[in-house]
């Protein structure tokens, strides 16, 4: 299964969620208390804004992400390793975050372990790349009340080292060859 990106993206600004705001951070004077502060997400921000071309910043949302992906058995499961369950996961990045608030994370793949999730993955990052590059990311925004562009750019990958092998297609080799 596969839940667009798109469509958690309009679920999360109808629900009344505020993204991550970066402030004017000093580098040298001020410490980085948030992700939004980092210098990667600063980053993202520019490259928001010039992709966009909006005319304020009020006008423009960023969405910082999470993604994360593992895989599974279900408690029904007596075996190791039948029936294990994929799942891919990404999470917003709000103002209010709380560490039990489990409504910032969406779901957005579940399947077999053993299958290929190529074709999951060329849906999700051409989302992600449209979204990124200002194709098709016009969403009505509830706590702006209008219209937003936005700009989402995932600023995490979380996942166990078997899975990062999978995803970047490498190798299960040994230490001189694909683990690294």
């Amino acid at each position: 299964t596969y839940v667009s990106i798109k469509e958690c993206v309009a679920n999360y600004l109808m629900s009344n969620k505020e993204p991550k705001r970066t402030g004017n951070l000093k580098r040298n004077k001020e410490k980085i208390e948030c992700i939004s502060q980092s210098k990667s997400a600063v980053e993202i921000y520019k490259r928001a804004y010039k992709v966009n071309k909006v005319e304020s910043e009020n006008d423009d949302v960023v969405i910082l992400a999470i993604q994360w992906s593992d895989d599974f058995d279900p408690n029904s499961s007596i075996k190791c390793n039948r029936g294990s369950v994929w799942i891919k996961t990404v999470s917003f990045l709000t103002e209010d975050n709380d560490i039990k608030d489990i409504t910032n994370t969406y779901v957005i793949s579940i399947g077999d372990k053993g299958s290929n999730h190529d074709a999951i993955e060329t849906l999700y990052l051409k989302e992600l790349k449209d979204l990124c590059n200002g194709i098709n990311n016009v969403f009505f925004s509830k706590n702006a009340s209008k219209e937003v562009k936005v700009h989402l750019e995932i600023i995490a990958s979380l996942g166990d080292q078997p899975e990062r092998r999978n995803i970047n297609y490498l190798m299960n080799g040994n230490s001189t060859f694909g683990k690294r």
